[in-house]
């Protein structure tokens, strides 16, 4: 595991960034689009009422990344 994290310096912030989007990407993405819009079979993966926590949670930790990054994107070193 500490090889696999080793090897991802410079792309973790980017990771972690894509991997915390996608939960509303896809919310966004069942209101936007009519296909999905309409069928009640696909759940919200995020509750409107968990938005506001869910938003505050993202910003702190991807702060944190930001705070313990010291390598530019794409960069071991």
């Amino acid at each position: 595991m500490t090889a696999l994290v080793n090897r991802l310096r410079g792309w973790r912030t980017v990771i972690v960034a894509f991997g915390l989007s996608l939960a509303p990407l896809w919310d966004a993405l069942k209101e936007v689009l009519p296909v999905l819009a309409t069928d009640p079979n696909l759940p919200r993966l995020i509750p409107a009422a968990w938005m506001p926590a869910y938003s505050l949670a993202v910003t702190l930790i991807m702060i944190w990344m930001r705070l313990i990054t010291s390598t530019p994107p794409g960069r071991r070193e």
